[in-house]
């Protein structure tokens, strides 16, 4: 996956999105909730959870996620983990960065992608221990992946 620097990534995508921060533990977006938007983390960390099949994705400033349509669905949301800054990107101006930035496009719809197939599949001892080894190599504890809090509904311990 490629990841652009900071600097390279906020200087084009300032004149395209607005910036905000969120409080750990609110919520991005969720079904209730939707955003067709993209998001471009500046600082802190984000959990993306699919509640349907528990898995967890957790994305690292410099990262791009979103819920765009293409890729909504009614499963997945979005929590700060932290105090977090961001850029969201509206649908209006997707479409101007689409038409004067064909590679960061690109480069975020591969993102966008990547993270909305990884969310869909059946979790696995396979796929959990790669999203740890993944946290681990990035310097984050493995409590990220799960929230500690059991659903009565769910064995899963990532989903409330």
């Amino acid at each position: 996956m490629t990841i652009l620097t900071l600097e390279q990534n906020t200087t084009s995508l300032s004149k395209y999105g607005q910036d905000g921060q969120k409080r750990k533990g609110e919520i991005l977006y969720a079904s209730n909730r939707p955003e067709n938007a993209v998001f471009y983390l500046k600082e802190g960390l984000v959990r993306l959870v699919n509640s349907d099949n528990c898995m967890v994705k957790i994305i690292s400033p410099g990262e791009f996620f979103g819920d765009r349509s293409i890729y909504y669905s009614e499963k997945i949301y979005a929590e700060a983990l932290s105090t977090i800054k961001f850029t969201r990107i509206d649908e209006n101006n997707f479409d101007l960065l689409r038409k004067n930035n064909a590679k960061l496009t690109t480069e975020i719809m591969t993102s966008l992608s990547r993270h909305s197939m990884y969310l869909q599949r059946k979790q696995s001892l396979l796929t959990l221990a790669k999203e740890s080894y993944l946290q681990i190599k990035k310097g984050n504890s493995l409590k990220l992946l799960f929230n500690g809090k059991r659903n009565k509904d769910s064995a899963c311990m990532c989903c409330s």
